[in-house]
């Protein structure tokens, strides 16, 4: 296993910059997901780990060894960073069997006569010949695909393809292994069964992995910790369970799961919380509301710059015009038809197995909110009272 940490990398490509001063620390044995929409800059981060492009700034170590600086200019290949790596395409080799694909690194290193890292192998005579066919007969039972030895790749499924590539880039024993959109070629069901699939393997395994994805729902079930990505800047750094319910800002709250973010103007205050009114140009709903918690966005023992616009912003949002945006989620939003609550017109609503959701227009606004399946539902046009549990604030325009 191996420590992965980055501290103020940077990159740019044309003069634009891709990722800003990024610092992030994955712990030994830890699956950890870079998140984000397209373009904000993950893949690249997972490119300049692995060592196919070079920082233009700050500092990149693998198991304690500097890999890539862009102060003293050392630069570490990738061939000799002890890594595995599965790509979007998985990158198999037409012409090669499956056999072949795996054991296609082993015979490399055995040519290179040398071995880099704490490697899975003690020395180069150990690749050769019967070594060589026990290590890919181990890894192909490993991914359950022993009886596939033989086949080209294009004669498997998505989900076996996949399995190959990652049997060959755990081949020689890599410490950290990391995963470009591994899953995004297949369908919904296998998507899912690989998913956990390859939480059991890293478990089992003890290895180090990062994970890019955009597949919010991909990276929760997986991951010890996520990196929510945005403009090439680390928004925050939690636990998928402290994403969801203690965004550390508005982005983080809109990107993870559904959520409702409702403009509003702060009136009272007391504490950590206060009272708002709603902008839905009925200028009488008030909504009780806690401010957001500071999120856990700067990764252990690595200093985070006070400009960094990662920094959680966990400070009352006041603002001189008071203007803020509550932030609730659905299963926070009880809808029924008693005298309590907000009240609106049901315009849409949706079965979606273990819940009913409902679309509701509130004055110029529309609420999201889940409801229970077992219980009566509410028809399109039905007036109905609107109950928010968990509301917090951010400030308005962050």
């Amino acid at each position: 296993m191996s420590e992965v940490r980055l501290v103020g990398v940077s990159k740019e490509y044309a003069g634009t910059p891709v990722v800003r001063d990024l610092s992030l620390v994955v712990r030994e044995g830890e699956f950890v997901s870079l998140l984000g929409p397209s373009g904000c800059g993950k893949t690249t981060t997972l490119r300049l780990i692995a060592g196919f492009e070079r920082p233009g700034g700050g500092e990149i170590r693998i198991g304690g060894q500097i890999v890539s600086s862009a102060a003293s200019g050392r630069f570490v290949p990738p061939e000799r960073r002890n890594i595995g790596m599965v790509f979007q395409s998985y990158a198999l080799w037409p012409h090669m069997t499956v056999f072949e694909n795996v054991a296609y690194p082993l015979r490399v290193r055995a040519g290179r006569a040398s071995s880099w890292g704490r490697s899975f192998f003690a020395g180069c005579a150990l690749f050769a010949g019967r070594a060589i066919r026990k290590r890919v007969d181990e890894l192909l039972k490993m991914v359950d695909l022993a009886s596939f030895a033989h086949r080209y790749p294009a004669k498997l499924s998505g989900g076996q393809q996949q399995r190959v590539a990652l049997a060959r880039a755990l081949a020689t024993g890599p410490e950290t292994l990391l995963l470009d959109e591994p899953f995004g070629n297949l369908d919904a069901r296998l998507r899912e069964s690989m998913q956990f699939e390859l939480k059991r393997l890293q478990a089992r395994l003890g290895i180090t992995v990062i994970c890019v994805t955009h597949d919010q729902g991909e990276a929760m079930a997986m991951s010890d910790r996520i990196a929510v990505m945005h403009r090439g800047m680390i928004q925050q750094f939690d636990t998928p369970r402290n994403l969801y319910e203690q965004p550390a800002n508005e982005f983080v709250a809109g990107f993870i799961g559904q959520i409702n973010l409702l403009p509003a103007e702060a009136k009272t205050r007391s504490g950590r919380g206060g009272s708002a009114l709603l902008a839905d140009g009925v200028g009488r709903n008030m909504v009780d509301f806690s401010y957001a918690p500071s999120g856990c966005v700067a990764p252990p023992n690595v200093l985070v710059p006070p400009h960094r616009e990662h920094h959680a912003r966990g400070v009352p949002a006041t603002g001189r015009s008071g203007k803020v945006v509550l932030a609730i989620r659905p299963e926070q939003v009880r809808i029924g038809q008693g005298s309590a609550g907000i009240p609106g017109t049901v315009k849409e609503r949706v079965f979606l197995g273990g819940r009913v959701e409902y679309f509701v227009r509130v004055g110029t606004l529309e609420v999201r909110a889940a409801g229970d399946p077992t219980l009566p539902e509410f028809a399109p046009g039905s007036g109905v009272k609107l109950e928010f549990r968990r509301v917090l604030a951010f400030p308005a325009g962050e």
